[in-house]
């Protein structure tokens, strides 16, 4: 049967109809779409620390109806989100088969919720959110495609309704895209791009996030210009789960840092003039709206989560419109070393 709709579906004048989303545009476009993932969860749960791809089953659905099945690999991911979450988080390799119309998406890291209760559900669309915020303030951001996603078992078990997930970025079609490359070496946090070193702080300031470490790489990749390969790289995030904006039940800060909750912000950039300072927050206040308005429009974001996150957004746009504490927190308070 799949021979036969992968043929149908790759004959002349048929390439790619049946397919309700461009490809080539697939992180360019923001329509809600819906996948089924078929493969041996069961086996994957056994053995979750495992980084072996198995073989799998992706389903484009429209209207309840797959309109199109194209094989994949599958493999579990992430941290703690591989231990709590079943299924966990997944890497999907598109290229299994070179034949198939999604093969152009390669490996993507699928983003799900660890559940399809509604708590669980709306926490994911908070961690989308945040990563649609960083797009507004640079391009040097990974793009993600939000989905709804059901899961089935080898065994012929559907175990899921469908819940939310996203898809991220391919780190090097992200750098790709901005004429830079990805670099796997390690680099003190002051080594890196200056500027981009403290929009980035600054940005995880607001969210309320301190799960990062430049000279670890945790949560983050490194970039720098193609053109310019011993220019300092730029540190771009990624993985927002434990940050304020998304405030899940299971986020906590770490013992070291001088706060309980994910929702006191705390400043983990070096210091900077405040000239540099300023130049960095206008680039925020341009943005207050367009990242108001995002939120508002989401229609898949309760309107008590829509109002939550604004709510703890504009406690930060208060403070960078006052200087003395602009000077004590990102100035005064920041890191010296």
């Amino acid at each position: 049967m799949f021979a036969i709709v992968l043929a149908l579906i790759l004959s002349p004048g048929m390439r790619g109809q049946d397919i309700p989303f461009s490809v080539k545009r697939f992180f360019e476009e923001d329509s809600l779409l819906h996948f089924r993932l078929k493969t041996d969860f069961r086996e994957m749960q056994r053995n979750r620390q495992s980084d072996d791809y198995r073989g799998g089953t992706m389903y484009v659905l429209q209207n309840n109806t797959a309109v199109l099945e194209v094989p994949v690999l599958v493999r579990a991911r992430g941290e703690l989100r591989r231990e709590m979450c079943f299924p966990p988080p997944v890497m999907i390799d598109f290229k299994a088969n070179d034949s198939t119309p999604l093969r152009k998406l390669g490996r993507l890291k699928l983003v799900a919720s660890c559940s399809d209760e509604p708590y669980n559900d709306q926490l994911l669309i908070r961690e989308y959110l945040v990563y649609r915020m960083y797009q507004l303030l640079t391009p040097l951001s990974f793009r993600v495609r939000l989905v709804r996603m059901e899961y089935d078992d080898d065994q012929k078990q559907h175990f899921s309704k469908a819940r939310y997930a996203f898809f991220l970025e391919d780190v090097d079609d992200m750098a790709k895209r901005n004429d830079y490359r990805e670099t796997d070496a390690k680099f003190a946090t002051a080594a890196t791009d200056r500027k981009a070193n403290t929009l980035f702080a600054l940005f995880q300031y607001m969210i309320g996030n301190t799960d990062w470490a430049i000279p670890l790489s945790r949560n983050l990749k490194l970039i720098y210009p193609r053109q310019q390969p011993n220019a300092p790289p730029t540190p771009v995030p990624y993985d927002f789960d434990y940050c304020g904006v998304v405030n899940a039940s299971y986020a906590v800060p770490y013992e070291q840092l001088p706060i309980t909750h994910v929702r006191d912000r705390y400043y983990m950039g070096f210091e900077r003039t405040e000239a540099e300072i300023m130049e960095a927050l206008e680039l925020f206040r341009r943005n207050q709206e367009p990242i108001y308005t995002l939120i508002r429009d989401c229609p898949y974001l309760r309107e008590d989560g829509k109002k939550d996150i604004i709510h703890f957004l504009e406690s930060f746009f208060k403070m960078i419109n006052n200087r003395n504490e602009v000077v004590d927190t990102f100035i005064k308070n920041a890191r010296k070393k």
